[in-house]
């Protein structure tokens, strides 16, 4: 096969049977009419008649594949003349797996920017490019294209309107029979698109494993014979299958564009990646139209919450659907339901078990109230209202599925889309499914729109549960009355609140959910919970909620692991759908129910519940295939392209993110936020799916706190790498918003300590308070305690974190109850006691905290550009920088002060102090007086500045 150019690449079997090695080709260089490129350009128009120069004993197999389809291109113009028009007639159609895949005119000539060009192959009309390596392939679509597309589409749909015409037999078809043209452009596509797919992916779409079912029913199709080059020639492990053919060839097209230029313009390093960020897009739009065309869009298709689980109809008839392709039999069972005809008792009087193998401990009927199953194994019951007209099953009664599976055994569930369940722990630690339908009067009657989105982000993390001082479970009320005035006066102006998706095992954090419609009801009801969203709401705050999407719990009786028998229904079956570290399972992302599935949680958290938006938990363990188990990430681009990443679950990610900008758009400012938890630093994490990112908002600073527990743990203050902790501070990616932290829940969990118990240690449960000595531990920690904060705060990212009580410098650590500690509650809770206590200390740390959140509100320095580190100073300890029009100085020196010390500036004039860390409200030395001080600049060039002050600075100790 020859490339028209200075080289020439041969085709081999061994080539595609063992993947080509990519090697850059010598590419011809010009400008041609109508088609502009960047870079260095080449032109294949290698025609039908090169390939009979092709030994066909060894190459015989691609020439019968090209007969194959060549014949169907000849039917089509036979039958119907050319497919093209005017000035076009006899073109090309060309495709290749570049940003543009549109039919493109033999006389405009094609021309590609590609780092590395793989192989050529051509029919009569049709040239497939296989390109092993792509590069950035920036190519401009003239007038002329999009003329050619719009005459070709419209051609083509008249004539499949009325025509039928007999396929001839070489074409490949199952049979002779007589075939719409519909139908034969539907085996005419498969032929052109999905087999382009399918050979232009081999290399181009990545590496991940083929579908190989999917792989056989696309070229079953097509006759046994190719069935069997597939097979023979092309190994299905080694490739990825893309997602199929759309008749809508038009729809099909404009879908698979993708500009790189804005991905590049943010990040050049990106472009080798280019093809697989192009994938990810791709893919995506193609789920988004499969979507809008079988289930009338992502609007629809994520309110399956309406559709499936429990629903009451407007007669008050309640109807049941569940997804459950395994079982051959299944009913509704539940309070509501008769006794069991089912179970028989021997005439003794005694229940009579022989013939049974399950025994129920309840009087529900296993067969009153029978379901139905359509084509797609989704079982439905229409509960009639009683006689008075009101529903049949009772609020808050208890409900279950029961099914029997092929093997004839019979499983009982909780419903999976279930919106309630409760725990008795003096009756079994099994949860209970609750029919959740409350009278209007005890319904939640809305009363605060929703707040804007905050312009600079400052989340407060907080748990339910362990927001009392008491050793027991806090509950919805509680907190909403006491907790988030707290929030409120701190200065926050977020709250993600965690552990609210239900959880059977309390001391998991939250994070093995069991029921994923289900607000946990060890904390109260539904009600409750809404009440406590709609009072944020009212004070101003933006709720988020910490979603689980990047597991579920084993549980079966209570979860949906192995819901209808089989342990695939919503996870990949075997090891793929298990993470070995969290004994939990693994989604299937590429399954068109789970995404219904999890889509929908998403909206319904949103209309039921009002939250603002999400904290996605796990999101490093969703990218890859190795979960970030035994990995560490360098920062090389390799380790988030290519083999480890796994491509369904970032298209569900961008899915997702795409969905709630599309449902709920930032108009009037109320859009929906959503954060990643990832520690990976995955890039485009945070751009918008529309140019090829995964669209989160924010993400988690996470070396950050790990840097800062390190520091803590493993180093003496003066062996502090003030540039290494600089770097890590300021190391996040451009045009991507980060959040910072000093620390989260992660750190305070047991077997780790708080930083402010890392900085006094024992020291606090004697020393803490006002009447006691203010020891040089005492000291240190409170003032460490408040400049590792606000360093993390002003230099960190774009938005900042805390955990509950950290501000306040909560002591010892986290602890949930479990058997390992006797089921104590003593360190799963929040200590406001010791805050409220006006003779201990902790107030001061408090104080700051709420100064600290003050000051950025009126100065704005989360919202504006990174700041510009002038100063990082090893041997005197001293780090300053400027940021939103301010001068940020720290003196992290334990013993040395400065004197009339230079701080280089670049805006000149007189400088006040607006925050200092030593003043007596924060519990310092006050040894400067902020009010009087002013500092004026000189004009002379001072560490890379225009300008430079001085200042006294006391050790240790930071000012504004």
């Amino acid at each position: 096969m020859k490339l028209q150019g200075n080289q020439s690449t041969q085709l081999t079997e061994d080539h595609v049977r063992e993947r080509l090695v990519p090697a850059p080709l010598s590419h011809k260089e010009g400008e041609k009419k109508g088609v502009w490129a960047q870079g260095t350009y080449w032109y294949l128009d290698t025609r039908r008649e090169e390939l009979k120069e092709i030994d066909e004993r060894e190459y015989g197999w691609l020439l019968k594949w090209v007969e194959k389809v060549d014949s169907a291109l000849k039917v089509a113009s036979d039958q119907y003349g050319t497919l093209l028009h005017g000035d076009v007639k006899g073109a090309n159609i060309v495709f290749a797996p570049t940003t543009t895949n549109l039919p493109q005119s033999r006389s405009s000539c094609a021309l590609y920017d590609f780092q590395y060009a793989g192989l050529g192959l051509v029919t009569r009309d049709l040239v497939y490019f296989l390109a092993t390596t792509a590069g950035s392939g920036l190519m401009r679509k003239v007038e002329q294209e999009k003329e050619l597309l719009k005459h070709y589409h419209s051609d083509l749909l008249e004539a499949i309107e009325s025509r039928r015409h007999p396929i001839p037999q070489d074409l490949g078809v199952p049979d002779n029979s007589e075939y719409s043209l519909e139908q034969l452009w539907e085996h005419w596509e498969l032929a052109i698109v999905d087999w382009y797919r399918f050979m232009a992916g081999w290399g181009f779409w990545g590496n991940d494993a083929w579908v190989e079912k999917r792989a056989k029913e696309i070229v079953g199709g097509l006759g046994g014979e190719w069935v069997s080059i597939f097979d023979r020639r092309l190994s299905s492990d080694d490739l990825q299958f893309t997602s199929g053919s759309n008749p809508n060839h038009h729809a099909l097209l404009e879908q698979m564009e993708f500009d790189p230029r804005p991905v590049l313009q943010l990040d050049g390093y990106l472009k080798p990646h280019v093809p697989a960020i192009a994938t990810r897009y791709r893919l995506m739009r193609d789920w988004q139209a499969r979507i809008d065309q079988t289930e009338g869009g992502l609007e629809k298709f994520s309110r399956g919450y309406e559709r499936y689980g429990l629903n009451v109809g407007p007669s008050n008839e309640v109807i049941y659907r569940e997804w459950a392709p395994n079982a051959v039999n299944a009913s509704l069972i539940g309070d509501f339901s008769t006794y069991s005809s089912s179970r028989v008792e021997s005439e003794s009087g005694q229940l009579d078990t022989k013939n049974f193998s399950v025994i129920f401990l309840d009087d529900w009927s296993r067969d009153s109230h029978p379901m139905t199953r359509d084509q797609f194994g989704v079982w439905e019951i229409v509960v009639p209202p009683t006689a008075d007209g009101k529903v049949a099953i009772p609020h808050d009664s208890k409900i279950k599925i029961s099914m029997v599976i092929p093997s004839g055994e019979r499983i009982e569930r909780l419903p999976a889309w279930i919106t309630r369940v409760t725990q008795d722990l003096n009756v079994s630690p099994v949860y209970d499914a609750r029919f959740w339908n409350p009278p209007t009067e005890e319904r939640h009657q809305w009363k605060n729109p929703r707040p804007l989105k905050p312009k600079a982000i400052k989340v407060y993390e907080c748990h339910v549960g362990i927001s009392t001082p008491e050793q027991r479970v806090g509950t919805y009320k509680e907190f909403t009355r006491d907790t988030l005035p707290r929030i409120k006066n701190l200065g926050y102006n977020t709250i993600q609140i965690m552990a609210i998706m239900e959880h059977a095992y309390y001391a998991s954090f939250g994070y093995q959910v069991t029921s994923f419609f289900a607000a946990s009801s060890r904390y109260g009801t539904p009600e409750d919970l809404k009440e406590l969203v709609d009072t944020a709401h009212g004070m101003g705050l933006t709720v988020l909620l910490d979603v689980v999407h990047s597991h579920a719990c084993k549980n079966v009786l209570d979860g949906i692991n192995l819901f209808d028998g089989t342990d695939h229904l919503y996870f990949h079956e075997g090891g793929k759908g298990r993470h070995e570290l969290w004994d939990s399972r693994l989604f299937n992302y590429g399954s068109h129910e789970v995404l219904r599935f999890l889509l929908s949680n998403l909206r319904w958290w949103i209309e039921e519940y009002h939250f603002d938006g999400f904290r996605f938990d796990g999101v490093t363990s969703m990218l890859y295939t190795h979960h970030g188990i035994g990995t560490g990430f360098s920062g090389g681009y390799h380790e988030y392209f290519g083999d480890a990443v796994d491509t369904e679950a970032v298209v569900y990610l961008m899915l997702a993110n795409s969905m709630l900008r599309q449902i709920y758009p930032d108009q009037g400012g109320q859009g929906i936020l959503t954060i990643a938890e990832d520690v990976s630093g995955m890039p485009l994490l945070c751009i918008t799916t529309d140019i090829g990112g995964l669209g989160f908002d924010y993400r988690l600073a996470m070396a950050v706190p790990d840097m800062w527990i390190k520091l803590l743990k493993e180093k003496k203050d003066e062996d502090w790498d003030l540039a290494n902790i600089c770097f890590t501070l300021e190391n996040r990616r451009y045009g991507e918003k980060s959040i910072a932290y000093a620390e989260s829940h992660d750190q305070a969990l047991v077997g780790d300590k708080t930083i402010a118990f890392w900085l006094m240690d024992k020291e606090m449960y004697t020393n803490m308070s006002d009447l006691t000595e203010r020891t040089p531990v005492i000291d240190r920690g409170l003032a460490l305690h408040k400049m590792i904060r606000l360093l993390t705060h002003a230099l960190g990212g774009e938005g900042y974190l805390n955990f509950e009580g950290n501000e306040f410098g909560h002591p010892e650590w986290l602890d949930f109850p479990r058997e390992g500690n006797g089921d104590s509650f003593k360190y799963a809770r929040r200590q406001w006691n010791i805050l409220d206590d006006h003779l201990l200390r902790y107030k001061y740390l408090n104080e700051f905290d709420k100064a600290m959140n003050s000051a950025e509100g009126k100065y704005n320095w989360l919202s504006a550009p990174p700041a510009y580190v002038s100063l990082k100073h090893d041997g005197d300890k001293v780090i300053a920088f400027e940021r939103a029009g301010l001068v940020f100085i720290f003196n992290l020196h334990m013993s040395q002060s400065f004197a009339d010390y230079r701080i280089g500036v670049e805006v000149p004039g007189e400088y006040k102090i607006v925050l200092d860390t030593d003043l007596k409200e924060f519990g310092g030395w006050e040894r400067i007086d902020g009010e009087k001080s002013r500092f004026f600049t000189v004009p002379e060039p001072w560490c890379n500045r225009s300008n430079y002050i001085q200042v006294r600075r006391h050790s240790p100790v930071f000012v504004v």
